[in-house]
């Protein structure tokens, strides 16, 4: 058995396209679960289908409120816990409320990770105080926000007025 910190969230690794099933047993088992999804448009040969895809494929996110994890390894479709080193490894609770945010209030789209560039605040609207990296796809301004922790991240539109730089002083003395 494995001790870890009480209240936290970690990030589980699945088997491919078993996200939801994953997440309805862990509700089952009676853990809070949390594998965001996302409506993709998929073109077959003779029609358009609008499909619900996970925002994040292969991670569920779950909380653990004990100390102890036994039967959320033993769920069928869990390959393994993030963690280095051999000890799992919480997600921040922050990241998880603003990816709540940002599925709750936007349409956030899947996009390729990012990890450096000049990082903004929202300081307006339903997604203030989220942080992350706006960058222009498709001719609209796009904050881009990353799980660092699994390598992925997401996108949802902003407008230029709702973003404001961070200064560089402040990120260096975070990233400290």
């Amino acid at each position: 058995m494995v001790q870890l910190p009480a209240d936290a969230w970690f990030a589980a690794q699945v088997a491919p396209r078993s996200e939801k099933r994953v997440a309805t047993m862990l509700e089952y088992k009676g853990y809070q679960q949390f594998a965001p999804t996302y409506l993709s448009r998929k073109k077959w040969s003779d029609r358009i289908k609008i499909q619900e895809e996970p925002l994040f494929p292969g991670y569920v996110f779950v909380r653990i409120s004990g100390t102890i994890f036994g039967s959320l390894c033993s769920t069928p479709g869990i390959i393994r816990i993030l963690s280095f080193g051999g000890r799992p490894v919480p997600v921040s609770d922050c990241e998880i409320d603003s990816v709540q945010r940002l599925t709750l209030r936007g349409k956030p789209q899947p996009t390729g990770h990012v990890s450096g560039g000049d990082k903004v605040k929202i300081s307006d609207g339903p997604f203030a105080g989220i942080v992350g990296i706006v960058r222009r796809i498709r001719k609209r301004d796009c904050l881009i926000f990353s799980l660092q922790l699994v390598s992925q991240s997401i996108c949802v539109d902003v407008d230029e007025f709702q973003v404001e730089p961070i200064p560089s002083t402040t990120r260096d003395a975070a990233s400290s």
